[in-house]
């Protein structure tokens, strides 16, 4: 029988007209101060951190995420917003102040065309919208993509991205690149002011110390950067938990009084008794490391086991499991390890490099490719297409410094954006920047003869990131138009790309592949798509349901958190660790 709770006090709207002015203010709000960020005349902005210095960024992203307003109403809007938003530099690595610069004016125009037609449906005008995305917009940026050349394009792309920073770009490039599309790029700190770039073949796994528990720390071997690092060692695949010292006893039988002995050994299996992991720290306390690896789960169907196979194909190594560990016991001994030539298993990440058998491994990515073509979940597809590239790709780290750990992290968010850039332009090509495209959509759907009516909100909206561009620079948009207007007439009237762009920065008219004002294609298929879910979602709000916000309130509670987690800190000594 559960307790009753009394419902706590809540602040309601359900008012249309209160709804809209909270909604087209806040949204505004968000868009003119990330928007002031947008491209090369665009101005910094000033942000209060407590306990710290203030921040001046041009970063988009970074504005964006340190909004906040003391009214509860306009503060959910924008934690909504954001969040929406803030997706469009994780998934292309660019874009977000645009997306939000667009979800502010399609909202705009959404509400305005809803007040002047009432008996239009709000939902009817979404999909509608969706419609016109989905039919237009997207298969206008796919035809008219442009496949990346060579390492100077992707280095203009990457370059926007890191806010014009050169070596950043150059980093981002070079890692993407010796990679391989389907490598993986880590981005780790680096002691000083320092960016560099390491490049190795390996195989990630997503599962570190943390995932056994807090004994995980006993097999650290490397304090500095929290990790066990291992060269030239064993891997014993379990497809099973462990749960006594059966497996253990095994393990160390079948190497004592061998060459193998003193190795260090990864052992992967579902799960660890705490007596094995007990085991394990003695024996490497005692001579050898024997390091438990929890298999990470995906959450497709039997990933853990699949992940076993792949390892196995990486490795070497035979996959036990409860009915068969008899056999390594009597028979394969030593024959049922795998090998690998270095490995580090980090608090929340390990990567394995091994030399791979290329039989075993073609033999693996056909099994997959084949699962991949058959499979009738795009869940399932996509997690079999990462493991397809665990498989064929390589591991490139940038390590990454600063002069404080303040602008160390800054500096990291634009090696990943600039990472992210790269792979979108790879993925599916470049496209002029400087707001040309979304221009040219504008002009698109306005002369579309199929043009419904609602579809005048995006064509509206889409105009305004290059007003706002712009007007950042201190050009007056009347007075360029008719040196570009024409241009993008006629480039909407053939469907393809324009061939001259505004150079913000040096205030003319410029060819955008020559001089590389390019942006990857999915960045513009994002920011649109991105900023269009936002602005469904707040044109047809029907009511907002808060907590009151007491702003002295939460201030003293983040102080008194703050205070209780230095405290900690200074108590059990662990500072920076976690």
């Amino acid at each position: 029988m559960s307790i009753y709770e009394k419902s706590k006090a809540k602040n309601i709207t359900a008012d249309r007209q209160k709804i809209k002015k909270i909604v087209q203010d806040t949204i505004m709000l968000m868009a003119d101060s990330v928007g002031a960020t947008l491209g090369p005349g665009g101005r910094p902005v000033i942000i209060e951190r407590d306990n710290l210095s203030p921040l001046i960024t041009k970063d988009g992203v970074t504005v964006a995420k340190s909004l906040g307003v003391e009214n509860a109403e306009a503060n959910v809007i924008i934690d909504a917003a954001k969040e929406i938003c803030l997706k469009t530099a994780k998934e292309a690595g660019d874009g977000t102040t645009t997306a939000i610069v667009l979800a502010g004016a399609i909202t705009r125009h959404g509400l305005n065309f809803l007040e002047t037609n009432p008996k239009y449906n709000p939902q009817r005008m979404v999909n509608e919208l969706n419609e016109l995305y989905t039919g237009v917009i997207v298969p206008f940026l796919k035809t008219n993509a442009k496949p990346v050349k060579g390492k100077e394009e992707l280095i203009s792309v990457a370059k926007i991205s890191a806010n014009g920073d050169q070596a950043i770009a150059e980093a981002a490039v070079t890692a993407v690149m010796a990679a391989g599309e389907d490598g993986h790029v880590l981005i780790e700190e680096a002691q000083g002011n320092q960016l560099k770039v390491e490049t190795m073949d390996g195989f990630v796994v997503t599962s570190g110390l943390k995932d056994i528990g807090a004994i995980g720390r006993v097999f650290i071997n490397d304090r500095g950067l929290q990790q066990t690092k291992m060269d030239k060692g064993l891997v014993f695949l379990y497809d099973g938990t462990l749960n006594d010292l059966k497996v253990p006893g095994a393990i160390q039988q079948a190497i004592e009084g061998t060459e193998l002995f003193g190795l260090p050994i990864m052992v992967f299996a579902h799960g660890f008794a705490d007596v094995v992991i007990e085991a394990f720290a003695k024996t490497t306390k005692g001579g050898y490391t024997v390091v438990p690896v929890k298999t990470p789960m995906s959450g497709a169907a039997n990933s853990r086991s699949s992940f076993l196979i792949d390892m196995s194909a990486y490795t070497g190594a035979t996959v036990y499991d409860p009915g068969t560990i008899d056999k390594f016991i009597t028979e394969d001994s030593s024959s049922g390890f795998g090998a690998f030539d270095s490995a580090k298993v980090g608090m929340y990440e390990s990567v394995v490099q091994a030399l791979p058998d290329s039989d075993k491994i073609d033999a693996r990515l056909a099994e997959l490719k084949h699962l991949m073509d058959t499979s009738p979940s795009d869940f399932d597809k996509m997690h079999i297409k990462a493991a397809i590239a665990k498989l064929t790709g390589g591991i490139s780290t940038i390590w990454v410094g600063g002069g404080s750990e303040l602008e160390a992290r800054e500096k990291r968010d634009r090696v990943e954006d600039a990472v992210e850039a790269v792979k979108s332009a790879i993925a599916e090509g470049i496209v002029p920047g400087g707001c040309a495209v979304q221009l040219t959509l504008s002009y698109i759907i306005s002369l579309n003869p199929n043009k419904k009516p609602s579809w005048d909100i995006m064509a509206q909206a889409l105009a305004e990131p290059f007003n706002l561009l712009l007007n950042n620079c201190g050009e007056n948009v009347d007075e360029v138009w008719p040196s570009i207007g024409p241009h993008i007439h006629l480039c909407a009237l053939s469907k393809t790309m324009p061939t001259q762009v505004f150079d913000a920065n040096q205030h003319i008219f410029v060819d955008p592949l020559t001089v590389g004002i390019v942006e990857p294609a999915k960045v513009c298929r994002v920011t649109i798509g991105n900023a269009l879910s936002v602005a469904s979602l707040l044109v047809t709000l029907g009511g907002i349901v808060v907590a009151p916000r007491n702003a002295g309130l939460e201030q003293q509670l983040e102080l008194s958190k703050g205070a209780f987690k230095e405290m900690m800190s200074a108590s059990t000594g662990h500072v920076g660790q976690e």
